[in-house]
Protein backbone atom coordinates (compact mmCIF):
# COMPACT_ATOMS: atom_id res chain seq x y z
CA UNK A 1 0.00 0.00 0.00
CA UNK A 2 3.02 2.31 0.30
CA UNK A 3 4.91 1.69 -2.54
CA UNK A 4 1.00 2.88 -4.21
CA UNK A 5 0.93 5.50 -2.25
CA UNK A 6 4.38 6.81 -3.34
CA UNK A 7 4.01 5.96 -6.92
CA UNK A 8 0.78 7.95 -6.51
CA UNK A 9 2.48 10.96 -4.96
CA UNK A 10 5.14 11.08 -8.00
CA UNK A 11 2.95 11.12 -10.40
CA UNK A 12 1.07 13.90 -8.76
CA UNK A 13 4.44 15.90 -8.37
CA UNK A 14 4.86 14.96 -12.37
CA UNK A 15 1.46 16.20 -13.53
CA UNK A 16 1.76 19.26 -11.25
CA UNK A 17 4.49 20.32 -12.38
CA UNK A 18 4.39 19.82 -15.95
CA UNK A 19 0.64 21.50 -16.50
CA UNK A 20 2.10 25.27 -17.61
CA UNK A 21 4.13 23.28 -19.96
CA UNK A 22 0.89 21.32 -20.81
CA UNK A 23 -1.39 24.12 -21.33
CA UNK A 24 1.37 25.92 -23.31
CA UNK A 25 1.88 22.72 -25.72
CA UNK A 26 -2.30 22.73 -25.99
CA UNK A 27 -3.12 26.15 -26.59
CA UNK A 28 -0.20 27.56 -28.81
CA UNK A 29 1.81 23.93 -30.74
CA UNK A 30 -1.23 21.32 -30.65
CA UNK A 31 -3.67 23.86 -31.64
CA UNK A 32 -1.87 26.34 -33.91
CA UNK A 33 -3.53 29.25 -32.38
CA UNK A 34 -0.47 31.75 -31.95
CA UNK A 35 -3.08 34.42 -30.24
CA UNK A 36 -3.47 31.98 -27.34
CA UNK A 37 -2.99 33.84 -24.19
CA UNK A 38 -0.28 31.91 -22.30
CA UNK A 39 1.57 32.56 -18.45
CA UNK A 40 4.40 30.09 -19.30
CA UNK A 41 7.61 30.81 -18.27
CA UNK A 42 10.99 29.40 -19.16
CA UNK A 43 11.21 28.96 -15.25
CA UNK A 44 8.06 26.83 -15.05
CA UNK A 45 9.72 24.61 -17.86
CA UNK A 46 12.88 23.81 -16.09
CA UNK A 47 10.92 22.89 -12.67
CA UNK A 48 9.32 20.48 -14.77
CA UNK A 49 12.11 19.16 -16.43
CA UNK A 50 13.39 19.15 -12.80
CA UNK A 51 11.00 17.38 -11.07
CA UNK A 52 10.89 14.69 -14.02
CA UNK A 53 14.98 14.12 -13.80
CA UNK A 54 14.09 13.84 -9.93
CA UNK A 55 11.53 11.04 -10.10
CA UNK A 56 13.47 9.40 -13.00
CA UNK A 57 17.02 9.12 -10.79
CA UNK A 58 14.77 8.29 -7.64
CA UNK A 59 13.54 5.13 -9.68
CA UNK A 60 16.37 4.12 -11.28
CA UNK A 61 18.32 4.00 -8.04
CA UNK A 62 15.11 1.76 -6.78
CA UNK A 63 15.29 -0.46 -9.37
CA UNK A 64 19.17 -0.70 -10.23
CA UNK A 65 20.52 -0.74 -6.75
CA UNK A 66 22.87 2.09 -7.97
CA UNK A 67 23.16 5.79 -8.89
CA UNK A 68 22.74 6.93 -12.88
CA UNK A 69 24.03 9.94 -14.65
CA UNK A 70 20.45 9.95 -16.52
CA UNK A 71 22.69 12.60 -18.65
CA UNK A 72 25.27 10.45 -19.72
CA UNK A 73 22.61 7.59 -20.24
CA UNK A 74 20.78 9.90 -22.47
CA UNK A 75 24.10 10.90 -24.68
CA UNK A 76 24.66 7.32 -24.87
CA UNK A 77 21.57 5.57 -25.74
CA UNK A 78 19.10 7.88 -27.40
CA UNK A 79 21.07 10.47 -29.35
CA UNK A 80 22.97 10.38 -32.52
CA UNK A 81 26.45 10.91 -33.26
CA UNK A 82 27.23 14.80 -33.92
CA UNK A 83 23.63 15.47 -32.64
CA UNK A 84 25.38 18.81 -30.20
CA UNK A 85 26.35 20.78 -33.82
CA UNK A 86 23.80 22.36 -34.20
CA UNK A 87 24.58 24.11 -30.66
CA UNK A 88 27.98 24.92 -32.72
CA UNK A 89 26.53 28.02 -34.22
CA UNK A 90 26.24 31.26 -32.77
CA UNK A 91 22.72 32.65 -32.91
CA UNK A 92 22.61 34.86 -29.69
CA UNK A 93 23.48 38.23 -29.43
CA UNK A 94 25.36 39.69 -26.37
CA UNK A 95 22.22 41.72 -25.02
CA UNK A 96 19.62 38.10 -25.52
CA UNK A 97 22.73 36.30 -23.40
CA UNK A 98 22.32 39.27 -20.82
CA UNK A 99 18.65 38.68 -20.38
CA UNK A 100 16.51 37.15 -17.45
CA UNK A 101 15.66 34.48 -19.88
CA UNK A 102 13.89 32.20 -16.43
CA UNK A 103 11.27 35.28 -16.32
CA UNK A 104 10.73 35.68 -19.62
CA UNK A 105 7.65 34.28 -21.44
CA UNK A 106 8.19 32.27 -24.80
CA UNK A 107 8.27 34.23 -27.97
CA UNK A 108 5.55 34.70 -29.69
CA UNK A 109 5.06 34.48 -33.47
CA UNK A 110 4.05 37.94 -34.70
CA UNK A 111 2.67 36.39 -37.92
Amino acid sequence: MACKYLLGEDQKRLIDAAAKAVHFANKRVAHRNRKAQVATKFSDLDKAIDVVKDVTNKYLLLIYNKPHDIHQEMLRLKLPERWDQVFLETWATPETLAMRLGERLPPHNKS
